[in-house]
């Protein structure tokens, strides 16, 4: 009866209790991976998850003022939506549009980061804009607004 030595034995079983961790920690890095890859943004786009609230734009008598009126949430009623510089993009397909091609009546989804200030209107970093396909009205530019 051939035997083999026990140190080469006890090597070959750590080798194969070896590969095992490693293929179960790159399977849970993989896992985990995938389940929180939906929460993450695509960069320039807007987040994977329901938008905070959606509402009408109202254009200032400034460039570059935009706020939201309508809102579906009246906490988010009146905030600013181009503070932090947004990425804006139309329709479902997220083609991505500068801030000046807003136009007063665009509706939108607003998403809104985690933290805003206690103000009137309130004021929240705004992750991302969709302009949704349809205008409800055109509302002409404030005269005085957001001043």
């Amino acid at each position: 009866m051939l035997l083999t030595p026990p140190h080469r034995a006890s090597s070959a079983r750590r080798s194969w209790i070896m590969q095992g961790i490693s293929t179960l920690a790159a399977s849970t890095v993989a896992l985990a991976f995938l389940i929180l890859l939906p929460g993450c943004a695509i960069p320039g786009g807007v987040p994977a998850r329901e938008p905070d609230a959606t509402g009408v734009v109202r254009l200032g008598s400034r460039p570059g003022d935009a706020a939201l009126i309508e809102s579906s949430d009246s906490y988010f009623e009146g905030v600013i939506l181009l503070s932090g510089r947004p990425p804006i993009v139309r329709g479902q397909r997220d083609a991505r549009i500068e801030a000046s091609d807003l136009e007063p009546g665009d509706r939108v989804e607003v998403w809104v980061g985690d933290v805003c200030a206690e103000s009137c209107p309130v004021q929240c970093e705004i992750e991302a804009l969709r302009v949704l396909p349809w205008r409800r009205w055109r509302l002409p530019p404030a005269a005085g607004f957001l001043r």
